[in-house]
């Protein structure tokens, strides 16, 4: 399947049109999580533990995350 992707509040004159597959946009998604997981993982955000092939965090690493600390 092909998604078509625009923005109408772009003048046509700077208007694209690109035509990608499910498959590119997941591979896409799967690009940017990692990028974003390695970041947080580089400046001492989380903590990443790996049981087999599953990422695992802190549930207290999280919670300190996502109520605005770092570390």
């Amino acid at each position: 399947m092909k998604r078509e992707i625009c923005v109408p509040e772009m003048p046509a004159s700077q208007m694209a049109l690109t035509i990608i597959t499910d498959e590119q946009l997941e591979a896409f998604a799967n690009a940017v999580i990692t990028k974003y997981q390695q970041c947080i993982a580089h400046r001492g955000y989380l903590v990443l533990s790996m049981v087999g092939e599953k990422h695992l965090y802190r549930k207290a690493n999280v919670m300190r995350i996502l109520n605005g600390g770092r570390k």
